[in-house]
């Protein structure tokens, strides 16, 4: 199936979760600063492991940065 990551288009496997979608960008649920958007809702990171990603989703995955 076909979903927009960051802008961009995907194929990803089918029942793919959220959280596997993440892992591809070496972001786990530990990991810090992270904040991702579903079809422009936030899913909170205890969610992450069992939302399940449907067809024409658009992801958006955004980093905090420190600097200036």
């Amino acid at each position: 199936m076909t979903i927009k990551i960051n802008g961009k288009l995907q194929e990803i496997p089918e029942t793919f979760t959220l959280l596997e979608l993440l892992k591809e960008f070496e972001i786990h649920e530990n990991t810090e600063g992270v904040a991702v958007a579903v079809d422009e809702e936030l899913i909170l990171k205890c969610n992450w492991k069992s939302f399940i990603l449907t067809d024409g989703n658009s992801v958006e995955i955004v980093w905090a940065r420190q600097g200036g």
